[in-house]
């Protein structure tokens, strides 16, 4: 007789009954007898007309279910999905380990404390959060999928990580090949080949009762079972939870599926909500949802098996746009370039080619002034015979690209790139007779994650040495946020587009085609004085001390380390002139 617990002897009968009718067990408790007998007889009593209906039926919930996930909203923390793991590691040597084995992306980083900080690292598709130096100890367990999965898992090693199970190809799954690791801070990394609608990183908790929190996490975070593996004494199920994976296998003798609590930040469209749901599912308060100062609203709760879950919803954007502006400059957003030509033909070039709507303009002096252009629903200032020359780089979208690249070609511009299509546009670039770069582009819808559909017409772009430290201070300076970037295999960044209030900017590194240029840009926000001091504590330089100027705005001004120049302003009366 078994002396395995009559649940499991149960369990496995069935499941061999499930398999062959005429599956008879070794070895089973007389207890079991009679309840194996009615499992053989139900075995095939459904009739196939039944099976079809429930199937159906089935896959019809399963497809509602899908469509009806709860959607965060990404724009406030551009990068992130549903669930983030928090690691724990002890110093920040651990962030090199990160970037030299993964190719992590330092998006983030707040001090808070002596040797000790948060921070946030793009992998991929998707975001680490780091808490270096808390003296907590939480390791995890992270499946990555990469597309080089020999070359990544070659280098963990090389990086000081424990082999836990060798490179191999799962005889479960064709294609798949995979091995797991352990880095110096504890966490194991499941390096696996890159599977269709697979997030680069998914959360996965190896817990004793893998089944139960399966059901917890349907029940806590509405998670839907994407498939399932069982085999004696064992199991593995990938979660949907929100738009991201989660994975949740049981615990065995291997290394590699062993009990490891984990930490998980979650975004979510209402974190009281969920944090009710997860309370009621049987988790237990570590934090009841309140404001943060970093702009989340969130929660915290610790399910039975010791993982911790920080429910979150943003309760603000990080911007500095403000209803205010709109009210007094009824046409301008956030960044407007400032372009500063020599010549006053320079006004025809852009009313010709791109359709330019004069709405403002001033003489300075003999020969000079300031004039105002709207561009689709965007604006231009020019300061034309001004004596200095800051020529700009700016993106500009456009119904058809090939029909304005050829106007600008006709009215004297210079080819630079002929027209292409990348990163989900088609585009050229020209250069204008005053020296301004043009990317004339048309959204090809082709790649929704870039967002270009929800770009302003103009986007004022740069090309600097560094352009990684230039996004850092983007970030630090104007509350910038990523929208899209594509780094190179070096690190070095091709394309990015980072938000500033209801604007973007375009970014990318410099090169023997593409050089700097200093540029100047005006900055509408709703409180210029205290992002002038923001800027210089992100290492700008001060041009100007904020001071109400003659035509109604308040306006101070900054240099950053790459010569480009931020005229930050706020209008300070209605009867702007």
């Amino acid at each position: 007789m078994s002396k395995q617990p009559l649940i499991d002897q149960l369990d496995q009968a069935i499941g061999g009954i499930l398999a062959n009718p005429d599956f008879m067990p070794a070895s089973v408790d007389p207890e079991l007898t009679e309840l194996l007998r009615v499992a053989r007889d139900l075995r095939d009593l459904p009739r196939s007309g039944f099976k079809a209906n429930l199937k159906a039926d089935l896959e019809r919930k399963a497809m509602m279910s899908k469509t009806a996930q709860p959607q965060i909203n990404v724009a406030f923390r551009p990068g992130f999905r549903t669930v983030t793991p928090y690691l724990l590691p002890a110093n920040a040597e651990y962030v090199d380990f990160l970037k030299n084995v993964f190719g992590a992306v330092e998006t983030e980083r707040t001090e808070t404390g002596p040797g000790r900080f948060h921070a946030e690292y793009r992998i991929g598709d998707s975001m680490l959060m780091l808490g270096v130096g808390s003296g907590l100890s939480m390791p995890t367990t992270i499946e990555l999928l990469v597309p080089n999965v020999d070359d990544v898992y070659k280098r963990a090693i090389d990086a000081g990580c424990k082999e836990l199970m060798p490179l191999q190809d799962a005889h479960w799954e064709e294609g798949l090949r995979l091995g797991s690791v352990e880095d110096k801070e504890g966490n194991v990394w499941v390096i696996t080949t890159h599977r269709a609608g697979g997030n680069t990183i998914s959360a996965a908790l190896v817990v004793k009762g893998a089944a139960q929190l399966v059901d917890f996490l349907k029940r806590a975070f509405d998670a839907k079972e994407i498939h399932r593996y069982e085999w004696p004494d064992g199991l593995y199920a990938s979660m949907r939870v929100g738009e991201s994976v989660v994975g949740v296998s049981e615990v065995s003798n291997h290394e590699w599926m062993r009990p490891m609590p984990s930490m998980i930040y979650m975004y979510v469209e209402d974190c009281d909500a969920l944090y009710a749901q997860a309370i009621g599912a049987g988790a237990k308060s570590i934090s009841e949802p309140k404001d943060q100062s970093y702009g989340d609203r969130h929660g915290a709760v610790r399910d039975e098996w010791g993982n911790q879950w920080y429910i979150a919803t943003p309760i603000k954007e990080a911007t500095t746009t403000t209803s205010k502006v709109a009210q007094l400059r009824p046409t301008f957003r956030t960044l407007t370039p400032y372009l500063l030509p020599s010549m006053p033909e320079y006004v025809d070039f852009l009313k010709n080619v791109f359709d330019a709507e004069q709405t403002f303009r001033a003489d300075t002096g003999p020969g000079s002034f300031h004039a105002e252009f709207k561009i689709g629903n965007s604006m231009l200032m020019v300061g034309v015979g001004s004596n200095r020359s800051m020529p700009a780089s700016m993106i500009i979208y456009v119904p058809n690209a090939d029909e304005t690249y050829a106007r600008a070609l006709k009215a004297g511009a210079k080819p630079v790139s002929e027209i292409v299509e990348n990163y989900g546009d088609r585009f050229g670039v020209v250069e204008d007779p005053a020296g301004n770069g043009w990317c004339i582009a048309t959204y090809l819808g082709r790649e929704p994650i870039v967002a270009q559909d929800r770009l302003n017409t103009i986007t004022i772009s740069f090309a600097v040495p560094d352009a990684a430290r230039f996004i850092d201070f983007a970030k630090r300076a104007f509350n910038g946020r990523e929208i899209v970037r594509y780094d190179s295999a070096e690190g070095k960044v091709m394309h990015a587009k980072i938000g500033i209030g209801d604007s973007a900017l375009g970014v990318g590194e410099a090169n023997e085609r593409w050089y700097s240029k200093p540029s100047m840009i005006y900055v509408y926000v709703e409180d210029c004085d205290a992002v002038y001091r923001q800027a210089l504590g992100a290492g700008a330089k001060s041009i100007l001390e904020p001071k109400d100027q003659p035509y109604g705005d308040r306006q101070g001004g900054v240099e950053d380390e790459w010569g480009n120049q931020w005229f930050i302003a706020t209008p300070f009366r209605a009867n702007y002139v």
